[in-house]
């Protein structure tokens, strides 16, 4: 089982309002396919999380992630942060 997880929030501006976005890549990988400040913006191709209904996916909707492929202009991406590990509760109910 190929269990996908958000490892980054990003944040694009996208016709002036600035959206929150959570992808697949680590925040090295990020680091990795931005260009330097100064150099000429790219295309990259990023995993990211939409709901069923094709909305923006976030932690708390209540929903599994759906991940699709994105192509965002490099330009767009604001800034980005690395999203902490799960914590994973194992309730193990009462001994018998």
């Amino acid at each position: 089982m190929d269990l996908k997880i958000a490892r980054t929030q990003i944040y694009l501006e996208l016709e002036g309002k600035t959206l929150p976005m959570y992808t697949t890549a680590s925040f090295d990988d990020l680091v990795n396919l931005l260009p330097e400040p100064g150099e000429r913006r790219t295309n990259i191709i990023l995993e990211v999380a939409r709901t069923k209904d094709d909305r923006l996916w976030y932690p708390s909707c209540g929903e599994e992630p759906c991940w699709v492929a994105a192509n965002l202009n490099s330009a767009s991406i604001k800034n980005f942060i690395e999203v902490s590990e799960p914590r994973v509760s194992v309730d193990y109910g009462e001994s018998r």
